[in-house]
Order: C-alpha cells, then sequence, then structure tokens
C-alpha cells in the first residue's frame, strides 16, 4: 500500500509556473508564523541560558517590551555567548524554575516533580518579570504547601510577597508554642511585625492557661468532663485572629 504523501509538491509533474502561482497563494498564519522568533542567550548568575524569545514575551511583559525595542546598532545583544542579554538580581535557580515550567509546565511530570524551593523560586522569577498567570500558579502551589513551611520562613515568604494569609496562618502555631521565642528568630522580623507577634502571643498564652486551669464540672463517677461551654480555641479564636491579622496586613501593605 503507498503511503499518504501529505502536501508535499512533485516538481516532476508541475511546471515552474504552477509551482510559483501555489507560492504566490501561500500566506504566513498570523500568530503561528512569526519571524522574531528566534533563540537568545542570556547571561544568568554567570551561567549561560540559550532559550526561544517567544516563550519568554508570551508569558512576560517585561520580556515583551524588552524585545520591542530596536537593538542598538552593531552586534544585537543575545546573538552570541560572548555578547549575552545579561539578567541581573536573578539567581540561576529562580531563572531555571522558569524555564522548567515553559518546557515542562504542561506535562504531568512537573507537577509530580514540583517542591516547594521550586515554587518559591518560581513565584520570584514571575514575580520579577511580571508572568502573571505563572505567578498564580506558585501562589497556588505555595499555599496548598504551606505546612511544609517553618513558621519564620512563612512570615518572611508572606512578607515579601505580601500574602497576608501565609503570615496570618503562621503567627497561630509560634503563639501557642510552649517555647518561648527566640532572639535569633524574631529579630528576622521587621519591629512591628515582631511586636505584633509578641501581643498574639501573650494572648493566646493566657488563654490556654485559663483553659487547663478551668475546673471543670464533675461527673457522677468523679472524673472530670470537658466544659460544652468551653469549645476549642482553634476551633474559633484562631479563625479570628487569623481574619484580624489579615485585615490589618492588607491595610499594611497598601499604605
Amino acid at each position: 500500500m503507498t503511503p499518504p504523501r501529505f502536501g508535499f509538491l512533485n516538481l516532476e509533474d508541475d511546471d515552474a509556473s504552477s509551482t510559483t502561482d501555489m507560492t504566490l497563494r501561500r500566506r504566513r498564519h498570523p500568530k503561528y508564523y512569526n519571524n522574531l522568533d528566534k533563540l537568545s542567550i542570556f547571561l544568568v548568575s554567570g551561567c549561560l541560558f540559550q532559550v526561544q524569545r517567544s516563550l519568554l514575551t508570551r508569558e512576560s511583559t517585561v520580556f515583551e517590551g524588552m524585545f520591542a525595542c530596536p537593538p542598538p546598532r552593531g552586534q544585537e545583544e543575545g546573538d552570541s555567548d560572548s555578547a549575552p542579554i545579561i539578567i541581573p538580581d536573578v539567581s540561576q535557580a529562580e531563572f531555571e524554575a522558569l524555564l522548567e515550567f515553559l518546557y515542562e509546565g504542561m506535562h504531568d511530570t512537573y507537577s509530580e516533580n514540583m517542591t516547594l524551593e521550586k515554587a518559591i523560586n518560581l513565584l520570584s522569577v514571575s514575580t520579577r518579570f511580571e508572568c502573571d498567570n505563572i505567578k498564580r500558579r506558585a501562589l497556588e502551589e505555595i499555599t496548598s504547601r504551606h505546612e511544609e513551611m517553618e513558621p519564620f520562613d512563612a512570615i518572611e515568604l508572606g512578607l515579601r510577597f505580601h500574602r497576608c494569609e501565609w503570615v496570618a496562618r503562621a503567627f497561630i502555631p509560634l503563639a501557642e508554642r510552649s517555647t518561648p521565642l527566640a532572639l535569633s528568630e524574631v529579630s528576622r522580623l521587621p519591629l512591628d511585625i515582631a511586636t505584633l507577634l509578641w501581643h498574639v502571643r501573650e494572648h493566646k498564652q493566657l488563654q490556654i492557661l485559663e483553659q487547663d486551669i478551668r475546673p471543670s464540672p464533675p461527673s457522677p463517677w468523679g472524673t472530670p468532663v470537658p466544659r460544652e461551654d468551653s469549645p476549642p480555641i482553634s476551633e474559633y479564636d484562631d479563625i479570628f485572629i487569623q481574619l484580624k491579622l489579615t485585615d490589618w496586613l492588607s491595610t499594611k501593605f497598601e499604605s
């Protein structure tokens, strides 16, 4: 059986004029035929990367504006290893996280191999280059893995990226922790956040103490039973504290 032929010209059957006519009738697709798509070389933290421009401009308004500007006279930046496009203030791991998402983000294995560290790198670089869709994906990933972060790490990350809920959720385990907060831990935070943490912790510790010493009504068998009028702190008070913190932090980030 003769295999099908997919649109290849048979120059033996068609004369030169018919071939020319066919060529003239062809048109370039407005979206998927891109003369500007080319490989560019980037220098990030001492490492060279070669990347398709269209992948970057599709997701990043920063790269879209960068490549829209006419190049200077002479050799265009990004054409060779000796004249790369220099990307400052971005680590190699962050740029790798961005490219891994652009090239592999649609595959199932990408989600399976995602780690908290990769998600944080992806959030950082997508914020830097204004990649809104990628940033949303990174935020969802970090939020779902919030329990994997140490509380102080979560607070620092939340303050850096203005995520009120990350900071508020991290306050609760620190406020309930039985061991005192170390100076080396608290010094990682801005003064107003550290002061707020001390106030929340004092409030929570007093509540825990009152819960422990409040007498329970005796049962007929002599065994104390929990007070029905004292719901668990975690069901009510923690939620209230997180809501209040979120409101306060929202105002702080907006100012």
